[in-house]
């Protein structure tokens, strides 16, 4: 029997030294995910979705001046987080 491929939450972030690059990227990452804070975004994709995701991110940003991080996060944390009131449970956005 094939296990059923579920979704990964994935929580990024990112810093950007220019205007012009950060406005880039943070069209890339509307794409993806959805925004929670100013440069923080929270996706749900599939493997090769992230892969594509992380990809077109690596080609608008400048490794010696920018960063992005995206953090991996399990089934059992995103039920645990806290988010305000406004924008209820992670797992039901």
């Amino acid at each position: 029997m094939q296990s059923k491929k579920w979704p990964i939450f994935k929580e990024l972030a990112y810093d950007i030294s220019d205007p012009k690059r950060l406005a880039r990227v943070a069209r890339v990452c509307e794409d993806f995910g959805v925004r929670v804070q100013y440069s923080v975004f929270e996706c749900r994709l599939e493997e090769t979705e992230f892969t594509d995701f992380w990809l077109r991110l690596l080609e608008e940003i400048r490794v010696d001046q920018d960063r992005i991080v995206a953090c991996k996060i399990d089934a059992r944390c995103a039920k645990e987080a806290e988010p305000n009131a406004k924008d209820g449970p992670v797992e039901e956005r």
